[in-house]
């Protein structure tokens, strides 16, 4: 290859390495602007504890505060009896876990008494856990009273 040759092969390349540089670099640019345009959604999802009016005034607080934030993907879940059945579930269950570990301790110690009362406990909880569960799967119980 001719010293011609090369130094064609190497203004190729610097052309091609600029050209990408210089589009890396308008992409780059365009990113950034556009972040700068889109607020910050914790701020705009700020609830009124955040606001000067709702501190000085608490009463406010409950008014001011609405089921959904704007462009927030949570909602108040207070008042979900499908969320409060779930969050009895995972108690329920937690309460299950606790016990077996004490049963297993209980069974090693060789204390039958007191693994006949963890099993009774054991049984009252798992009959209230697939009550939760069937409640879940049918939906809440919204027969008129």
């Amino acid at each position: 290859m001719s010293v011609i040759g090369l130094a064609i092969v190497l203004v190729i390349g610097l052309a091609a390495g600029m050209i990408v540089y210089l589009l890396v670099s308008k992409t780059r640019r365009g990113r950034y602007s556009q972040r700068q345009h889109i607020p910050d959604e914790r701020d705009a999802n700020a609830g009124p504890q955040n606001h000067p009016s709702a501190i000085a005034a608490p009463e406010r607080v409950d008014e001011a505060r609405s089921p959904t934030a704007l462009g927030s993907r949570y909602t108040h879940l207070e008042n979900d009896p499908t969320y409060a059945t779930s969050v009895e579930l995972g108690s329920v269950l937690m309460d299950l876990s606790e016990l077996e570990t004490d049963l297993a301790l209980a069974r090693q110690s060789k204390d039958t008494d007191l693994a006949l009362k963890i099993r009774l406990e054991m049984d009252d909880l798992e009959n209230r856990a697939s009550q939760l569960e069937k409640q879940l799967a049918n939906g809440p119980d919204i027969r008129p009273g």
